[in-house]
């Protein structure tokens, strides 16, 4: 299936409790309803990774947090290789 973006998010909207896909111009891709955080109120990154996994995707990099509970990271389909660090 050939995809017509460069970059995929995945934002964690920790108030509607889903993860949100979305692509470099906006399009959402997918939007999955998360269960209830643990009783420490956040959602641990292996979650996250789980989530994501069940999309077909993974994260690139860490989870970052933002202030509100939420995440965001860069993610990739689970079958295409991770992206070159070395600088060009």
């Amino acid at each position: 299936m050939a995809q017509a973006f460069t970059f995929l998010t995945a934002l964690l909207d920790h108030e509607q409790r889903a993860l949100v896909v979305s692509t470099d111009d906006g399009r959402v891709l997918s939007r999955l309803a998360l269960s209830d955080p643990p009783a420490h109120g956040y959602y641990e990154p292996g979650q996250l990774d789980d989530a994501l996994a069940d999309l077909g995707l993974r994260a690139v990099g860490c989870w970052l947090r933002d202030g509100d509970g939420g995440a965001v990271a860069d993610v990739r389909p689970l079958g295409e290789p991770m992206p070159d660090p070395r600088p060009v």
